[in-house]
Order: structure tokens, then C-alpha cells, then sequence
């Protein structure tokens, strides 16, 4: 099942603007709204096990979801059987992300230690606004960081850093918020799957009203909501990442998956690293213990699910077999 979230993309949509979330807590709530009337439509489903997977700012909205999901299963308010989610180079922790802009980028030689300084410079700067709580600030400060990154590498793809980009300027796109494709994905899902589901509403793929009603919220991390997912509940957490992604790196994820503090973080620190494989080909790395596992995965950028269906294949056989693949 695809959900459309928060209303104001995809074929969701909102009457009135004043109706467009501001925050991760009223997007999660509009979920809790969605997940009871569903099952109260089709009440065979609470029985069957639910597992919520994402991608990007998704992640950060999920592990919120997870989190309502499991506190209206306690208080009786709904009838579900959440048993894990997946958050795929998600934007749990922007700062961290952001402060792993230039390292990443020296590293792989797309930068050089003038740019290292300037991109450093300003990601310090952003780190400050946030840790002050001046969220306008912040905002702005991104938007020059991403500046930044875009003029020193001569417009990397901050998606997957080994695609190809043009040699000339080209318009910025809104950033982070879904990867590019063209128009293939709007023409199939306005055309032959708007007539299939019999829908009037027009598909968004961007809805810059959204990302304008969340900027405030946009920088704040969730960290302390997914600990709480690892202390408070029995719910699988799975975090995956793309080395070739930049904009929510490999580097800024561990870093903030390294800070949490949950009840088994010393037997998952202690537990082994191990390569995973399918059909006879490694397709990354995996450490876990417990209700907890992190995923490096090999040859792929932001979007897991497109750069390495395999990769993303073993995650979800994983994930949904108790994490015992």
C-alpha cells in the first residue's frame, strides 16, 4: 500500500491552505486518522503484520508515525499490528547530515580543501542557528550551504554523486525533496493510474506550499523519537543508507545512529559488521542486534529501491523475517 503523505501530494490534497501540516506531530496524527479509517474499512487487515517502509524526509515522518501507531495501540484507540519500519537515507538528523557535506566531498575528491573550508564554514554556521533554536536562520543558512555545494563541485547530483550532470547551469530544483525524474513519473501517475483508480484530483510530485508550511520544522532531528522507538516499544527498526548519496550521506548517518542511547547499544555496538549477499553478489553490509539494524549498501545512492533492488530485496526479506535472513 502507498500512502500519500502529508495531504498535498501525490493525489492528496487539502480544501483550504490553513488545512497543510506544520510540524512531524500533525503529519503523524493525519496518518493515525488514515490507518483507523482504513482498517475500520477493511478490518481484515489488523490482523496481518504492518511494516511501514520510507525513503528521505519520509524517514523522518515514520519513525513519528511508528511512534503515535504504537502509543494508540496502548491507549486502545486503535487495533494494529505495526511490527516494523524501514528508513531509508532519511532525514533523521539534518545537522549531522549537513555537517558531513564537505568531508564526504574532499574524500572523494569533488572538492578541494578552499572549498572544504568555505562548505565547513557555513555548515558550522547552520549547526549554531539550529543549537539556538534561530529555525529561520537555519532555513537560510541550508539554503546557502546547498549553494555552496552545488557552485564548488560544479552542480554534483547531491542524489547519487557518480551520476553525470551537465556541464552548464542548470535550474535548481527544490531540494530533498524527491529525486528527479522527469516527466515519466508524472505522465504515468496523471495518465494511466489517475483512469485506473478513477481519481479527478491532479498528481503532485512537489508542493511547494508543503515545504513552505514545514520550514520551521524542516532542520529539527528526531533522534530522541527513534530512541524511544529502541526503549518503548517492540517495534523493528531498520536504518539503510546509499554510499553514493550526499544529500542524507552515509557518514551523517552513522554519526547520529552512533549517538542514540537505547537500552541494547552496548551489545549492538560490540555485535559484527557483516557483507550481505544475493543471488551470489555482496550488496553491502549489515550490523544488528536486537530490534535494531543498520544497513551500508553498495552501489547506490539516495533512492535504495531504484539504485539496488537487490540490496533493498534483502532489506525487506530481513526486516520482515525478524531480522533472521
Amino acid at each position: 500500500m502507498f500512502v500519500d503523505n502529508p495531504a498535498g501530494v501525490g493525489f492528496g490534497y487539502v480544501d483550504d491552505d490553513d488545512q497543510l501540516v506544520n510540524n512531524n506531530a500533525e503529519i503523524a496524527q493525519d496518518f493515525l486518522v488514515f490507518l483507523k479509517q482504513f482498517y475500520e474499512t477493511l478490518p481484515t487487515f489488523k490482523r496481518l503484520p504492518l511494516y511501514i517502509f520510507c525513503e528521505s524526509y519520509g524517514g523522518k515522518m515514520t519513525a513519528e508515525i511508528a511512534l503515535v501507531i504504537d502509543q494508540a495501540q496502548k491507549n486502545g484507540e486503535i487495533e494494529a499490528n505495526l511490527k516494523g519500519i524501514g528508513l531509508g537515507d532519511s532525514w533523521i538528523s539534518p545537522v549531522d547530515s549537513i555537517l558531513a557535506y564537505a568531508p564526504y566531498l574532499l574524500s572523494v575528491g569533488q572538492i578541494d580543501q578552499d572549498g572544504y573550508a568555505i562548505i565547513m564554514e557555513k555548515a558550522n554556521e547552520l549547526k549554531t542557528a539550529i543549537d539556538t533554536k534561530n529555525l529561520d536562520k537555519a532555513s537560510n543558512l541550508w539554503n546557502s550551504v546547498m549553494d555552496l555545494v552545488e557552485s564548488n563541485t560544479y552542480n554534483i547530483d547531491v542524489y547519487n554523486i557518480l551520476t553525470k550532470t551537465a556541464s552548464y547551469s542548470l535550474t535548481k530544483n527544490n531540494r530533498l525533496k524527491s529525486q528527479n525524474y522527469g516527466d515519466t513519473l508524472d505522465n504515468i501517475m496523471n495518465n494511466k493510474v489517475k483512469s485506473a483508480l478513477n481519481i479527478s484530483q491532479k498528481w503532485v510530485n512537489e508542493n511547494e506550499d508543503i515545504y513552505q508550511s514545514l520550514i520551521l520544522d524542516f532542520l529539527n532531528p528526531v533522534t530522541e523519537v527513534v530512541e524511544k522507538l529502541l526503549n518503548e516499544t517492540d517495534i523493528k527498526v531498520a536504518v539503510y543508507n546509499g554510499q553514493l548519496d550526499l544529500i542524507v550521506n552515509t557518514p551523517g548517518t552513522i554519526h547520529w545512529v552512533e549517538n542514540l542511547n537505547f537500552k541494547d547499544k552496548d551489545l549492538w555496538d560490540a555485535a559484527g559488521r557483516s557483507g550481505f549477499a544475493v543471488d551470489g553478489y555482496y550488496e553491502g553490509y549489515v550490523r544488528k542486534y536486537g530490534n535494531f539494524a543498520f544497513y551500508w549498501v553498495d552501489r547506490s545512492g539516495h533512492m535504495v529501491p531504484l539504485d539496488n533492488p537487490s540490496a533493498m530485496y534483502y532489506i525487506l526479506m530481513d526486516v520482515t523475517n525478524n531480522f533472521e535472513v
